[in-house]
């Protein structure tokens, strides 16, 4: 059910954004907040809030980048399409348009994971598994294994990943030296064909 809010109710501010003038996200650091556009750059420590400057430093460090750097074509080697986050079918159905007909990176690893086993029958059903397969993906059923590193497909030392999940803690998906840039399935998809982080338009 939709929640609504009373219709006399009043608020201190409102902002109405438009989603279409907004492009893909990706993280760069090791919190869900650490996040740029997939154009971007790294942002520079005083663009910062003085109380984060010093987790966004070890961020920075951890991952190996520096402010200013560019998002894309930074090199990956696993990519995650799924979890209780972005394992909807809707998010599949979107990654599936982009997979359509093109193989993923030689070197890059493709997981895909329905979040519900209703979800696994969708994407059965619609013919997106035989799409996610013939690009040379993994499909597995239904589980958190690699999101929170136990199974499935976790991530080694020194490995970089471009994951669908919501979170991007360090050792998150097994190493502690592994890394891990949370962004949408369309982003993912392209990442996984490109072999570097990617966005959908440069498949174009």
């Amino acid at each position: 059910k939709n929640l609504f809010s009373d219709k006399d109710a009043m608020f201190d501010k409102e902002i109405k954004i438009n989603a279409a003038d907004i492009e893909p996200m990706i993280t760069y650091g090791t919190n869900p907040g650490m996040g740029v556009g997939i154009t971007g750059i790294i942002p520079k420590a005083e663009q910062m809030d003085k109380s984060g400057q010093e987790s966004y430093m070890k961020a920075l460090n951890y991952m190996g980048i520096k402010p200013g750097e560019p998002m894309i074509g930074k090199k990956v080697d696993y990519v995650f399409v799924g979890s209780c986050t972005n394992g909807r079918i809707e998010d599949f159905r979107l990654a599936a348009k982009i997979l359509k007909g093109k193989k993923i990176n030689s070197r890059v690893r493709l997981l895909i994971i329905p979040a519900t086993p209703e979800v696994y029958k969708q994407i059965l059903d619609e013919g997106l598994i035989s799409i996610f397969l013939a690009a040379g993906g993994i499909i597995s059923p239904p589980t958190c294994g690699p999101c929170l590193g136990g199974h499935m497909g976790i991530l080694a030392s020194g490995e970089r990943c471009v994951a669908t999940t919501n979170r991007n803690f360090v050792g998150r998906m097994g190493h502690v030296k592994s890394e891990v840039y949370l962004a949408s399935p369309v982003v993912a998809a392209a990442s996984a064909i490109k072999g570097y982080v990617a966005e959908p338009e440069q498949l174009k």
